[in-house]
């Protein structure tokens, strides 16, 4: 039986990639097989990815500033959609402190049980 996979990056100009890594690295222990793209990864890299590799989950963070994040966001949401793969749950973690935590809790909880909404975000 092939692992579902977790397709994961910090996009944009996003340097920032330890939460994504311990996010990826939970979904392991959880049974997924996970690909990193990296950091600062284009969103259209991470779109042309997607429609490659087909993920059951796309993990994504950005850990800059919420003007910036909410554009890519936006990007990130047409692209999916343009390219016909808004069906792909996505997960988003924006590591920003003006931005509410999410009453949901950690992402990692719930995306890696199988039982994540489609969008999830928090604070770290």
């Amino acid at each position: 039986m092939t692992k579902k996979l977790v397709l994961g990056a910090a996009i944009g100009d996003c340097v920032h990639v330890a939460g994504i890594l311990n996010f990826l690295a939970a979904c392991r222990r959880h049974g997924y097989r996970t690909v990193f793209l990296g950091p600062a990864t284009p969103v259209e890299r991470l779109v042309e990815e997607a429609k490659r590799q087909r993920p059951e989950i796309l993990a994504v963070s950005y850990r800059l500033t919420p003007e910036a994040a909410e554009r890519l966001f936006g990007e990130l949401d047409a692209a999916l959609r343009r390219e016909g793969l808004s069906g792909i749950r996505h997960l988003v973690r924006r590591s920003v402190s003006r931005w509410p935590r999410s009453p949901a809790g950690p992402v990692c909880s719930t995306a890696c049980s199988g039982t994540a909404p489609t969008r999830t975000s928090t604070n770290g």
